[in-house]
């Protein structure tokens, strides 16, 4: 199979997309607020349902909140309330979210010892009330939930637990229906702030001083690779891009507002496969969307910005009139849930409209260009396209590494179109690619079988 160069990487560019200034304004934000007040103040990373219709936020008070995406209504205020910042996360069906945010205090007089032990509590996602609290394993010192994620196809519990002064625990895989320890991996120590793939087959752990990236396979925690990303440096996120072996790291060189960078970075390799330059001020992190295509990145300076994942490209800028603390993108791509880290406050905003080529219809090929249908495809596909170039045109079908996996067509045809089998190809993103002379067309296409 051929496979692109990073210079033909490069050139898979958004046609028709320039980047834009746009101030949503106060008009389009949905201010969430709870009927009594939040409490607690510092609020934890947003979370999306899986279907993006409702997102909960948690406080340090332990409670966590529940809010109606489309009307911003408070649907309820959990009655979990703790010591500690909860880690919390959806369970597979949507029916419940587990959080970690109480911990209780006992006595081994036989060992003289006092021992902590953090709860699980299993909250209904349609009253927030606590169905079932289990405990999980006792540690020796008062540590807070770094994260929790459901893993293995959402039957056991992964869980990783940090100290004060941002030490970790050994990261551990329990029954999320009885607390009891299922895995534990004491050769381990990750760092302080971990981000799993979509599958949450694997988990990617960075911390807030060390200039390195380790990724492991969650299942049994082997290290796939430890990426270097640069010295002295502050990770401020990774992202992993979904059906691929990539991830999106963001980091400054200091504080939040020194040198703000990122890179695309091959998982197996370490190789920065992309460099998105043009962040101006400071960067809090990077997201990219469930459809692999764009990196949403907020800066210090009440800004969002939208890149390009493959290109590197800044598509969209806009004013977000807030200072982010944290923020989390919904499944749909309709929402960006954030922080305001001025007020302690959350609120709602629509994503701009994205398309990831500027072939969109009949009056777009008409101009040149290519098309693919049905988008999502099952086995087949059919492709379409026109050009006014006399050099031979090129046609095919490229996974998001840039690798060629299927030929469609090459010849002289002007006007074409090809009906692909595509049965042979794995579930996940592609890009369609039309190559005339110079000029490089491209046409985003979902396979689901």
């Amino acid at each position: 199979m051929k496979q692109l160069s990073l210079l033909a990487v490069m050139l898979l560019s958004i046609v028709g997309f320039c980047p834009a200034q746009i101030d949503l304004g106060t008009n389009n934000v949905r201010y969430l607020t709870a009927p009594n007040g939040f409490g607690g103040g510092s609020f934890t990373t947003p979370e999306f349902s899986s279907d993006g219709k409702k997102v909960v936020i948690g406080g340090r008070d332990g409670l966590l909140h529940l809010f109606d995406v489309e009307s911003g209504e408070h649907l309820w205020v959990s009655d979990s309330s703790g010591e500690i910042e909860p880690a919390f996360t959806w369970s597979p069906d949507g029916k419940m979210i587990v959080s970690a945010g109480r911990i209780i205090k006992k006595y081994d007089s036989t060992k003289w010892r006092k021992y902590y032990i953090i709860l699980l509590d299993h909250i209904n996602a349609s009253t927030g009330k606590i169905e079932k609290t289990v405990e999980l394993p006792p540690i020796l010192a008062f540590y807070n939930t770094a994260s929790i994620r459901f893993v293995e196809d959402g039957k056991y519990l992964f869980v990783l637990v940090m100290s004060s002064t941002y030490e970790s625990l050994p990261p551990i895989i329990v029954d999320p229906n009885t607390g009891e320890l299922v895995k534990e991996f004491p050769e381990i120590r990750m760092h302080i702030k971990v981000a799993f793939d979509e599958l949450s087959k694997r988990v990617a752990t960075f911390g807030l001083k060390r200039g390195e990236v380790e990724v492991f396979n969650v299942e049994d925690m082997k290290s796939i690779n430890k990426i270097a990303v640069s010295n002295d440096t502050t990770i401020r996120s990774v992202s992993f891009v979904p059906n691929t072996d990539l991830i999106i790291v963001t980091y400054s060189l200091g504080g939040y507002t020194v040198q703000p960078r990122f890179y695309l970075i091959d998982i197996n390799t370490g190789e920065k496969k992309v460099t998105f330059a043009g962040m101006k001020g400071g960067m809090l992190g990077g997201i990219v969307t469930s459809d692999g295509k764009y990196v949403v990145t907020p800066g210090v300076q009440a800004k969002f910005n939208i890149w390009d994942v493959y290109t590197g490209e800044l598509l969209r800028v806009w004013q977000s009139r807030k200072l982010v603390a944290a923020f989390s993108v919904s499944p749909d791509q309709r929402y960006i849930a954030a922080v305001d880290g001025g007020t302690d406050s959350l609120y709602l905003w629509p994503m701009p409209e994205m398309s990831n080529s500027g072939i969109t219809g009949e009056k777009d090929i008409q101009e040149g260009g290519i098309v693919c249908y049905p988008n999502p495809a099952g086995s087949a596909v059919t492709v379409s396209w026109k050009t006014v170039s006399k050099s031979v045109l090129q046609v095919s079908i490229v996974d998001m590494m840039g690798r060629e996996v299927l030929a469609v067509y090459e010849g002289n045809e002007a006007v074409g179109e090809r009906k692909v089998d595509i049965g042979e190809l794995s579930n996940g993103h592609y890009l369609v690619v039309m190559r005339d002379g110079e000029r490089v067309r491209t046409e985003p296409l979902l396979i689901a079988q």
